[in-house]
């Protein structure tokens, strides 16, 4: 029995996704966002991901120019939702770049990672119905943390200093939908000298309003390692079975 999916909130969204990281820790002769998943590209999967969504109005991809010509190639046919920018130095610079070319009709951008390829209709539908919500300004894919913390003494040779209570911790991941405007604030707002590893610690540091967690879970890998595509192909291969 199929599942209907849940009726479109009012609203423009916009997707924005950077990838312009160098993939040191894959392989030192291969681009990790061009290695083959089910016969397609890593990014192309995670760019369709999104422009194939109904509910997506457009996707920006923000990437090293040295790259253009090698991702673009893998779009037989031009498509004017797909647009390319430069990215920055950084992930926030990239996403800035970005939020400067979404059209003011946006109402919503999501941000998600080019190497996060398995993320599913379901989760953007729910970041983005979780964003709409009149109390948050936005909203991340995350999943509870199953595994014992522990917190190590740096003052001494890797010993444990104590377990950290796992039950309020989850791990963030993407996609993750803020409200157009309010992202804006909040990269002019935190200086660029703190480090920040996300949009929604942005939004925190700012002190903007309510960001709320979505359940995702680890199928919506983020490749890293080449042990991560060989996951990704398995998890893949599981879906298509089903």
């Amino acid at each position: 029995m199929s599942i209907s999916s849940p009726q479109k909130p009012q609203g423009c969204f916009w997707a924005i996704i950077p990838a312009g990281g160098s993939g040191t820790r894959f392989s030192n002769s291969h681009n990790k966002l061009a290695a083959s998943l089910a016969s397609k590209p890593v990014i192309w999967h995670s760019i369709n991901a999104f422009l194939n969504h109904p509910w997506i109005s457009g996707v920006i991809v923000l990437a090293s120019e040295s790259n253009w010509d090698e991702y673009q190639s893998f779009y037989e046919e031009e498509d004017n939702r797909l647009i390319w920018g430069a990215g920055g130095h950084d992930r926030r610079a990239s996403v800035w770049n970005g939020l400067l070319q979404v059209p003011p009709e946006a109402t919503h951008v999501l941000i998600h990672d080019a190497a996060r390829p398995l993320v599913s209709k379901a989760l953007i539908e729910d970041v983005i119905l979780a964003a709409c919500s009149e109390t948050n300004v936005g909203a991340i894919a995350a999943f509870p943390i199953t595994d014992t913390l522990k917190k190590e003494d740096i003052s001494s040779d890797g010993c444990i200093e104590k377990t950290i209570d796992r039950k309020v911790l989850w791990g963030a991941q993407t996609p993750q939908a803020f409200k157009a405007d309010i992202l804006k604030q909040a990269h002019q707002a935190v200086p660029h000298h703190l480090p920040v590893t996300d949009d929604a610690q942005l939004i925190e540091l700012a002190s903007l309003g309510h960001v709320q967690l979505c359940a995702s879970t680890s199928q919506n890998l983020k490749i890293t390692t080449e042990y991560d595509l060989l996951l990704a192909q398995a998890i893949w291969n599981l879906r298509e079975s089903e």
